[in-house]
C-alpha cells in the first residue's frame, strides 16, 4: 500500500527516507542491470528515442500511416488496418 507524505516533512525529506528504507529493506540488491553500465548513456541525444526503444520491444518491423490525411501532403503508403496489425501484435505477444 502507498504511504501518504507525512505531516511536516518535506517531499524531499520524505522520499529520501523512503529511499533509504528500501536500501535497508534490500530491494535495490536484485535488480536487473546492477553494476552494469546503462545501454545507450553515452550515445548522442536522440528525441525519437523512446519511440525507437517502443518498436523495438514491441517487434514492430514496419509502420503504416494512413494515406487520407486531413492535413499536410498527401503520403503514398497504405492506409492502416488497425484490426489487422492488433491481430498480428497479439500473435506475437503469445
Amino acid at each position: 500500500m502507498t504511504r501518504e507524505k507525512p505531516p511536516g516533512k518535506t517531499w524531499d525529506v520524505w522520499i529520501e527516507q523512503l529511499i533509504q528504507e528500501a536500501k535497508d529493506a534490500g530491494e535495490f540488491d536484485r535488480l536487473e542491470g546492477k553494476g552494469k553500465p546503462i545501454p545507450g548513456v553515452e550515445a548522442p541525444y536522440d528525441p525519437d528515442w523512446w519511440v525507437k526503444k517502443l518498436l523495438e520491444r514491441e517487434k514492430v518491423s514496419m509502420l503504416r500511416v494512413n494515406a487520407r490525411v486531413v492535413a499536410g501532403p498527401p503520403t503514398r503508403l497504405a492506409p492502416l488496418d488497425a484490426d489487422s496489425v492488433v491481430r498480428e501484435w497479439r500473435a506475437r505477444r503469445a
